[in-house]
């Protein structure tokens, strides 16, 4: 009846990651490049428990001849400890730089599994980490244990490593996401060493990894794969509440169109993944541009709606300064062979100035596109 009493938090999260796994694995063939790998981080996590429970019946029966098989058993168990690391790694380092190719070119990662397993082989012959005795006796060599255990959460530290790298350009969910990660393992093993008779660490993970999913895989739903903004259906969701409502929830706001010039030309000249990242790029600067409480999604292809809490000329004004600013800055600095330059138009809704939130939207893509049309003819008369 012991292990049952131990294994019961396992039996709960293997059904619960079970259940993920499965919900995503029925959508794969709509999964983003992070929906797989965070697929993976379950999967990997999944048969972590699994093994974990495992261990205890072959740990509990210690007959000689099933020692050859507890010694592959303890081995695949060991390189499973990898796995959740890894998939963890990877996961967050697609979710900050939303780049494919980024990935292709960081291939140390794998170094960290390599190098896993030459350490776990090595084992087999010295035991510095656990040894199987000639009577099928699992012992652990606490140094070795305390060693590959730094190693896992070494892998498992360094997503913040790359949050304090790029900390200008991630979300708010991602830095909680990889903070909750990082303290809920490191927690359940402080807990694990000071209460022997509990296994926490794995268990711990596994509450990350449904932490994550509340975190970031849930707000995927209503977000632009691409550039992490509301899609246009969440945005829609927020100016009919809006514009639905009564009370103070009616109150006015301003709506700010933006689409870049001249994208066509980008995808054209430099290719399709460099036209992605120019809308990345841009994405950051609105991000970075408005308050916590604003709205900013990406409306349709290179076209942008931003949704200020506030109304106003002056509101509208302000935002599109500071855009503007960020983004002279951000081509100052050469980082892209392009150069990036929008075109803005605003509309300030109120419930007596328009009949639906539709109007304001056309009213902002008007004044969007005469800016448009009035930089062009000022290029032209320049090159003449």
């Amino acid at each position: 009846m012991y292990h049952q009493y131990v294994f019961t938090a396992h039996y709960l999260f293997i059904a619960l990651l079970a259940i993920l796994s499965l919900n995503m694995f029925y959508r794969r063939q709509h999964l983003s490049l992070s929906n797989q790998w965070f697929l993976r981080l379950c999967l990997s996590t999944l048969l972590l428990l699994s093994l974990e429970i495992l261990s205890w019946y072959f740990e509990s029966a210690p007959e000689a001849g099933y020692r050859r098989l507890h010694i592959i058993f303890k081995y695949i168990f060991y390189l499973s400890n990898l796995l959740v690391p890894i998939s963890w790694l990877i996961y967050i380092d697609i979710k900050i730089f939303r780049s494919p190719e980024r990935l292709r070119k960081l291939g140390y990662y794998s170094l960290f599994l390599l190098l896993g397993v030459l350490l776990l082989t090595v084992n087999l012959s010295t035991g510095w980490i656990y040894r199987i005795t000639a009577e099928n006796v699992y012992t652990s060599n606490f140094t070795g244990v305390i060693g590959f255990t730094s190693y896992l959460f070494f892998i498992i530290l360094a997503p913040v490593f790359l949050i304090i790298r790029s900390r200008q350009k991630i979300d708010r969910d991602i830095f909680l996401a990889v903070i909750l990660f990082t303290g809920l393992p490191l927690t359940g093993a402080v807990l694990q060493i000071t209460t022997r008779s509990t296994l926490l660490v794995w268990n711990s993970v596994a509450l990350a990894v449904v932490s994550v999913y509340i975190f970031l895989e849930l707000s995927s739903l209503t977000c632009d794969p691409l550039t992490g903004l509301n899609n246009r259906k969440q945005i829609e969701e927020w100016l009919l509440f809006r514009t639905a409502s009564s009370g103070k929830n009616r109150a006015p706001f301003t709506l700010i169109m933006i689409d870049l010039d001249d994208f066509k030309q980008i995808n054209d000249r430099f290719g399709h993944e460099a036209g992605d990242q120019a809308l990345i790029h841009f994405s950051h600067i609105l991000k970075n541009s408005v308050k916590t409480r604003d709205q900013v999604s990406r409306f349709a292809g290179d076209e942008f709606l931003i949704a200020l809490d506030s109304a106003g000329e002056e509101s509208a004004e302000l935002v599109i300064g500071r855009i503007r600013d960020r983004l002279s800055r951000f081509n100052s600095k050469g980082i892209t062979p392009y150069t990036i330059v929008c075109s803005c138009g605003y509309a300030v809704y109120s419930p007596e100035r328009y009949d639906n939130y539709a109007m304001a939207i056309k009213e902002a893509d008007d004044k969007m596109y005469e800016e448009k049309r009035k930089r062009k003819e000022f290029i032209k008369r320049q090159l003449c």
